[in-house]
């Protein structure tokens, strides 16, 4: 029977000073709970990484089931988990490749609760509505798409090409 390894620390992050998807260059993004301050998750590679700053521990690890993209931007939502006091859900999305993806997680069981798959050449940009049942996704400059979710359905509401390049 074949060992099983699993991830027990990631160490840094896959940061970078900028560049276009083309060169192979790819930032990492930081999202903060609006419930806990010292709770704050990154991206390293194709994981997210959810630590307490304040501990210095690592709470956990999100990842796909068979890792893909580089994630580039991350945010928290959905409410909170009363039992936890955190937030419910937390989505990235993937950058610089085709057929790029935004997948949403269950915070409290890690598990993939939705993978969003609209956007063609990356995604710059996601954020969850006030009430946390939408989702809006915003590909890159090479991608032109806004994109409205009800995400936890997996349901497209709204798309439209965007003008200019989103960065935030």
């Amino acid at each position: 029977m074949a060992s099983v390894l699993t991830l027990a620390r990631c160490i840094g992050f896959g940061g970078s000073s900028g560049g276009s998807p083309s060169t192979n260059s790819f930032s990492s993004a930081v999202a903060v709970t609006s419930v806990d301050a010292n709770v704050v998750a990154y991206t390293a590679g194709s994981t997210v990484v959810l630590m307490d700053v304040k501990s210095k521990q690592q709470l956990g690890f999100y990842r796909d089931e068979s890792p893909g993209l580089p994630l580039g931007c991350l945010a928290f939502g959905g409410g909170t988990d009363v039992s936890s006091n955190m937030p419910m859900h937390l989505a990235a999305g993937e950058q610089g490749g085709a057929a790029s993806q935004v997948l949403v997680w269950s915070v409290s069981s890690g598990q993939v609760i939705a993978r969003l798959k609209q956007h063609k050449h990356g995604v710059s940009s996601v954020c969850f509505s006030p009430d946390g049942k939408q989702l809006l996704s915003a590909g890159s400059s090479y991608d032109g798409q806004v994109c409205l979710w009800d995400y936890q359905k997996g349901v497209l509401l709204a798309r439209a090409s965007a003008q200019a390049e989103i960065m935030a």
